[in-house]
């Protein structure tokens, strides 16, 4: 559910915290909660947190494809930020997912990435 994603503003960035598990019963509603707040016009990107995601499913890989191509339309950036040897990197590495996304391994090094964005 939704309940799943926490948000934090961070500069030009919204942070989204998300935690648990990313599948067919929770992606739909995360994917709205995360268009619909970094949507709205107050942030140049979106960084979405998958450290305390415990399971990342093709619904959700669809959901963040889903989420990418409507903020690009909007004209924001969205970074992922993942531990290294965790299920969701190796599920972006294994679906080549983390050559479409910029991955990051630290929170400051996504947000430094939106800062250099021009304004």
């Amino acid at each position: 559910m939704a309940g799943n994603v926490r948000f934090v503003p961070s500069g030009a960035a919204l942070v989204a915290f998300v935690v648990g598990d990313v599948d067919d019963l929770t992606s739909r509603s995360i994917g709205r909660t995360l268009i619909d707040q970094a949507g709205d016009g107050s942030c140049r990107g979106l960084v979405i947190d998958l450290r305390s995601v415990t399971f990342l499913g093709s619904n959700g890989l669809s959901m963040l494809l889903d989420v990418r191509r409507t903020l690009m339309e909007r004209h924001l950036e969205i970074h992922l930020l993942c531990e290294p040897n965790a299920m969701p990197m190796r599920v972006l590495q294994i679906t080549r997912l983390e050559e479409v996304f910029p991955v990051h391994l630290a929170l400051r090094d996504a947000l430094a990435a939106l800062d250099e964005l021009p304004a």
